[in-house]
């Protein structure tokens, strides 16, 4: 499965443009609401992989995340899943977004975060 997704991507390169840049969306738009609330939480992101982590960063290993909120991910995984966004379930996991990803979703995947946070 890996090698054809890699030679689809070979193909057409766009949809890993388009998936970047909506992964670049959510990053700016939750970086924003992290600083508009003051929270001292760190959204890490390369290419469409990312995650959320609950404390200050810099996150860059296994020990940081420890540091961080496992009881806080808990709950934002729940009220996510409550909103029927799916995120890996685990503080120590990242997550992934595709082309198949629309602008819709990351619009109401930050209107989760934004109401999480309020």
């Amino acid at each position: 499965c890996g090698l054809a997704t890699l030679e689809i991507l070979k193909q057409n390169p766009r949809h890993f443009q388009i998936a970047e840049a909506r992964a670049k969306r959510l990053e700016i738009g939750t970086k924003h609401l992290i600083q508009k609330k003051g929270l001292s939480w760190t959204f890490n992101r390369v290419g469409t992989m990312w995650t959320l982590f609950f404390g200050p960063g810099p996150i860059r290993n296994f020990d940081d995340v420890k540091k961080s909120s496992i009881q806080t991910f808990s709950k934002f995984f729940q009220y996510l899943l409550s909103k029927n966004i799916y995120i890996a379930p685990s503080a120590f996991e990242a997550n992934f977004l595709s082309s198949a990803h629309s602008e819709r979703d990351i619009d109401e995947t930050l209107k989760a975060i934004e109401s999480f946070v309020n």
